[in-house]
């Protein structure tokens, strides 16, 4: 701990920037006449109080300027005062603006020039793209998902997944302006940020700089819209619905209802009234619900009971209660609004805040309950995040950032809210419906609620030490608070037919309560030389799960020991529970307690034996063990405790992690650009807090996992090598070849109680790599066009893609693999395009293409009727088949005065294309299976090859949205 500490000092005093939110623009001004260098020129960007003076030599810098389209002007007394309109500056990278000034003829003489977009960013040391707003709002997309899927190097999996260069779907870290919002439970995003509120969304794929961690594939840093001195606003709906011809797969489809997808946004932003402009917002909010494609019927209801106890109808118990009518089974709700306000505070200094809240509804497809759609359970979702950021500048040079952010994300999913609700009936009535038959009847029991609240302390500051060098650091310390309680409702005769749940030492309810904590630190230079940028850092990073550990894996539930007898006693204090060692005959099960200092029995002579002691009184869930001491209520001798100890407490982790990144402009239009970095994340915290009782399921086979909080850090070791060139004045081409090595995957390992049952334990166990090319073409607008195309070729391989792997390969008898085998998301190629056609401020259409080969799959043969498919060669040998979807957006645009009134047609899957996500592992097809050869149909709601055709195996269908949008 004290060498952590002295490293956390050290770097906590070189601290500067943390995570980007602004950019660079530098530049030279010159005598547009001699060419030779003019200093005192006085550089501003309009409309604001940012600028700088040219030094000696011309050169000029100015820092900290948010993302976003400017004006940059030159002014010095005897020439002519120069605008460059449309400038682009962009998070974490310079944009280089050159004036060449030219004397004044006339006073007063201005001179406007127009930047183009520049195709080559000279200062990129790894893969990245940045999206600005302008380029959203043109894309056929409705979520900052569907753009980051249009990115080189992603891949969709077959649930729809996001995978980053061919690592796991959890390795991405989310920003918003600068500060995460990773919600570490799942690593996912723990808030949603609508399209019409992004001001720039970075997404970094390549080898990342140290100022960003807990991720091994990709980085996602979004920042978000301001206020400025004019009011703006926006207001735009839309509705639809899927138009589809494959009505023999898509239940529903054919039935047209225009307003079964809907869509209301509206956004607006300018100065507060009485503030002197001093003080801006903006606000914005989105409502969105829609049926979706998936549709069942409403043939039964929950509490519905039948039976076909023979071959004879005249016996059957058919009951069906429910409307006949379809119902929506994919449905989903949202709202979602974010207010920010920035106050300049004075010329150098500044405070905003930032709210963003969400709220959603969902149901997902079943289709065991096509016929009975009331017995699934409903999903709910609320988050919501703050963050408070204080910038203040001491120079033209420096300028340091604090930030606060809290966030909330809660997740809900259940039938009724109200667990002892008496429409809750008995789960046998799932029992009639065979493998291959609809639920006519029951419902689902889960009732799961969890919360994650997380409060991040950051502080950034940055300093351009000189024309070279460009000084970043920071630190992060995070607190979290994680909450789980998941139960199955208990309905029968035990119960007396009345709902009841389970208390916490039964293996049907888990529940805790963590508060793991973390740190990190890092410094980072960016070297501008004349012929190369460097980017050269280094990040340190603890984490402290803050929990406990079990001391003997062969004896994990302390309710429920196998080698220890739990026994009552009172003290002053209070009820606690102490344990003694047992012996267990294996022949009769005859139990006799021992001594644990002589390994004799001992009877009931407790006096001798060092107990442990457990307060009970204590204790949220997990059971933690308290070392008081207490009198023998037998012979009242004294008990201490220690001998014995069910849990250790779990020690901290801390890793550092070296990041270097060059680029080397090897002409005005060629920079080559090489890269290498360690990375490393922390495993999801579901996996570390699973089954906080430590329960094992009793039985033969293995039946449960159980989480560990002593896992490592994942790790990454990945190397970069690419081109840009500019092959005209508006086409450029990026070719990057990337490599990964990826070591201490989270996995599972088995083991043994002394009772013999089995759980898997996850542990630090899997590994793979990860190669591949991406090329991409880049042509900039010009005579109404605008295009892109890229290609990735990507190998990603691994001993297993899931983390259960091992447990799965146990339950079903199956030798776990000895060689490396495709990873479930390894895509070969993958290829993407967009093509723009428009006339600014009147029309344009854009189409956006994805291309992916198959992904893997395990083939197996046909099983017989009762008995599993067999596994037929090794895992994931098999391919699906490719992927075609092409998005259509048609707009036209109508101007009056300072109003803007668009109308636009999106179309999603413009050639309905039947896209098969998961297939029959005996044909690698979505459309047949063999096994319903061996398969014979009996009594019941629906024939065998009713039930085989599964429309959630196929992609959505064709979409058509219809809407508006009006802008001043």
């Amino acid at each position: 701990m004290r060498k952590i500490a002295i490293i956390a000092f050290i770097l906590l005093s070189m601290a500067c920037l943390f995570a980007g939110t602004t950019g660079k623009i530098s530049g030279v001004v010159l005598d547009g006449e001699t060419r030779s260098p003019l200093p005192g020129v006085n550089v501003v960007i309009s409309g604001s109080m940012m600028g700088a003076a040219t030094d000696m030599e011309g050169n000029f810098f100015i820092i900290n300027i948010p993302p976003g389209i400017y004006s940059l002007k030159a002014m010095m007394m005897g020439y002519a005062t120069t605008t460059v309109t449309d400038i682009r500056v962009k998070v974490g990278l310079t944009t280089d603006v050159n004036f060449k000034m030219n004397p004044a003829m006339l006073e007063g003489e201005e001179v406007t020039i127009v930047a183009e977009k520049p195709l080559i960013q000279k200062d990129i040391t790894s893969s990245r793209s940045i999206i600005g707003a302008d380029e959203i709002a043109n894309m056929p997309v409705e979520s900052f998902g569907a753009i980051l899927s249009l990115q080189t190097g992603v891949v969709r999996g077959s649930g729809g997944e996001m995978h980053v260069r061919g690592g796991r779907s959890n390795e991405v870290s989310y920003l918003v302006d600068g500060i995460s919002v990773t919600d570490p439970y799942s690593q996912s995003m723990a808030v949603t940020v609508e399209n019409s509120a992004i001001q720039e969304m970075e997404f970094v794929s390549g080898t990342f700089n140290a100022e960003y961690g807990q991720a091994m594939s990709g980085i996602v840093n979004i920042i978000t819209k301001e206020g400025s001195s004019e009011y703006h606003g926006m207001m735009k709906a839309y509705v639809g619905d899927y138009f589809s011809t494959n009505k023999d797969i898509f239940y529903n489809i054919d039935e047209i209802n225009p307003f079964a997808i809907r869509d209301v946004q509206a956004s607006l932003s300018g100065p507060v009234p009485f503030t002197n402009n001093r003080l801006t917002f903006f606000a914005n909010g989105r409502h969105y619900d829609t049926d979706s494609y998936l549709y069942g019927m409403s043939r039964y209801v929950p509490s519905d009971s039948n039976s076909y106890p023979g071959d004879d109808p005249a016996e059957w118990i058919v009951e069906e209660h429910g409307t006949g009518d379809p119902v929506p089974m994919s449905n989903y709700f949202k709202w979602n609004t974010q207010a920010k306000l920035a106050w300049n505070v004075s010329p150098s200094m500044k405070l905003t805040y930032n709210v963003i809240a969400s709220d959603a509804q969902s149901q997902s497809y079943s289709h065991k309950f096509k016929f009975n759609p009331d017995g699934r359970s409903t999903s709910y979702g609320f988050s919501s995040n703050q963050i408070l950021t204080f910038t203040h500048t001491l120079s033209a040079r420096t300028f340091y950032q604090l930030k606060y952010s809290n966030f909330y994300n809660s997740g809900q999913a259940y039938v009724y809210e109200d667990p002892y609700d008496s429409r809750y009936v008995d789960p046998e009535r799932f029992d009639t419906a065979s493998g291959y038959q609809y639920y006519m009847g029951g419902m689902s029991m889960g009732h799961f609620d969890r919360y994650t609240r997380t409060n991040i302390f950051k502080f950034e500051f940055t300093s351009q030490v000189n024309k070279t060098h460009q000084v970043k650091g920071g630190a992060e310390f995070r607190t979290n608070k994680l909450f789980m309680d998941s139960f199955s409702v208990l309905v029968d005769n035990a119960t007396d037919w009345k709902p009841f749940v389970p208390d916490v030492t039964n293996f049907a309810h888990d529940r805790y309560s963590n508060y793991p904590r973390d740190f990190s630190a890092y410094l980072q230079d960016k070297i501008e030389l004349k012929d190369m940028i460097i980017n050269l850092g280094v990040r340190f990073e603890y984490f402290d799960p803050n929990s406990v550990l079990l001391t003997d894996m062969q004896d994990p539930n302390m309710w429920k020991p196998n080698r220890y007898q739990v026994l009552d006693a009172v003290t002053d204090g209070g009820t606690y529970r102490v344990k003694v060692p047992v012996r267990i005959d294996p022949a009769t099960g005859a139990q006799t307690l021992i001594n644990p200092n002589t390994g004799d029995p001992i009877g009931a002579n407790y006096d001798s034996i060092r107990l442990l002691v457990l307060n009970s009184s204590k204790v949220e869930g997990a059971q933690y063990l308290n070392g008081v001491t207490l009198q023998d209520t037998l012979t009242g001798a004294a008990i201490s405790s220690g001998s014995l100890s069910w849990f250790e407490d779990t020690t901290p982790k801390f890793q550092i992690s070296p990041r270097i990144g060059i680029a080397y402009p090897i002409t005005e239009r060629g920079v080559i650009h090489i890269s290498y970095g360690h990375f490393l994340q922390i495993p999801n915290y579901s996996y570390l807090y699973a089954n906080p009782e430590f329960e094992v399921n009793v039985g033969g086979n293995v039946s449960t996992t159980m989480g560990n909080a002593s896992l490592e850090p994942q790790q990454t070791v990945s190397y970069e090598i690419g081109l840009q060139q500019q092959l005209t004045d508006n086409v450029a081409i990026d070719i990057t070849g990337f490599f990964k090595d990826i070591r201490n995957l989270l996995g599972t390992e088995i083991y043994k109680t002394y009772s013999q049952d089995m759980y898997a334990l996850y542990v630090n166990r899997d590994y793979g790599n990860v190669r591949g090319l991406t090329v991409a073409l880049d042509k900039r607008y010009s005579n109404f066009v605008s295009a892109g195309i890229d290609y990735t070729y990507s190998v990603s391989e691994g001993n297993a893609s899931d983390p259960n792997s091992t447990y799965y390969n146990q339950q079903s008898g199956r030798e776990p693999e000895k060689q490396l085998i495709p990873l479930s998301w390894d895509q070969r190629h993958t290829l993407n395009f967009t093509v723009s056609i428009s006339k600014p401020k009147d029309w344009g259409l854009s189409v956006v293409g994805q291309y992916g080969s198959g992904l893997p799959y395990t083939p197996t043969s046909a099983g017989l009727q009762g008995f599993q498919n067999l596994q037929t060669t090794f895992e994931n040998s098999g391919r699906k088949p490719s992927t075609l979807n092409i998005d259509l957006r048609m707009h036209k645009d109508f101007y009056m005065k300072s109003t803007h009134f668009t109308i636009f047609c999106n179309l999603y899957n413009l050639l309905d294309e039947l896209n098969e996500r998961l297939v029959y592992s005996d044909t690698g097809r979505s459309t047949y299976t063999m096994s319903a050869n061996n398969v014979t149909d009996t009594a019941g709601p629906n024939t065998i090859s009713e039930y085989l055709v599964r429309p959630y195996y196929y992609a959505a269908p064709r979409s058509i949205r219809l809407g508006a949008q009006i802008q001043f």
